[in-house]
């Protein structure tokens, strides 16, 4: 009897590592996808703030010139400028793009987690109930991760996982 726990241990312990072994993979993916999609919101933050801070000033200067078309002018980017406003305030680029960031962060760092139970833990002399409760506690981690974060947008995801697969297969 002693001998086939002993030789199931190997197989149980397997099992386990090539769970956490998956994890590794996905919250790479899921950190690359979320600092990808950080990235874009940043850039959006430029690309809506940086015109709508202008067309604000030459509206605010065309309303006050003595041409007599400056009216027609300060009204129109006026309007422009109203709906730049809306629309940067309606995405709040910031906002996501700081949380994209934060969620990159947090599954970077549960990716270092598994990778050291991979790595380090397995070939310790810990017994497979041990490393499964280790285990756990990170799934645990990574399930209240994905519950508390942004979804990324598909093509980040797609993206950061082939980024992940091919980074796992270089080392």
């Amino acid at each position: 009897m002693a001998n086939s726990t002993a030789s199931a241990n190997p197989d149980i312990k397997f099992g386990i590592l090539e769970q956490a072994r998956q994890k590794e993979i996905y919250t790479l993916a899921l950190s690359k996808a979320h600092f990808s999609t950080a990235t874009i919101w940043g850039y959006l933050q430029f690309i809506v703030g940086i015109p709508n801070t202008i067309l604000a000033a030459i509206a605010g200067a065309s309303a006050f010139s003595k041409v007599d078309h400056s009216s027609m002018v300060a009204g129109g980017l006026s309007i422009l400028v109203a709906i730049l406003t809306a629309l940067s305030t309606f995405l709040d680029p910031n906002e996501r793009a700081k949380a994209h960031w934060k969620a990159g962060n947090e599954f970077q760092f549960l990716n270092d987690k598994f990778q050291i139970l991979v790595n380090f833990d397995s070939f310790t002399e810990i017994s497979p109930q041990q490393l499964k409760q280790k285990l756990d506690g990170l799934l645990e981690e990574f399930y209240k991760a994905r519950a508390a974060n942004p979804v990324t947008p598909y093509w980040a995801w797609k993206q950061g996982l082939k980024d992940a697969k091919q980074q796992n297969r270089q080392v």
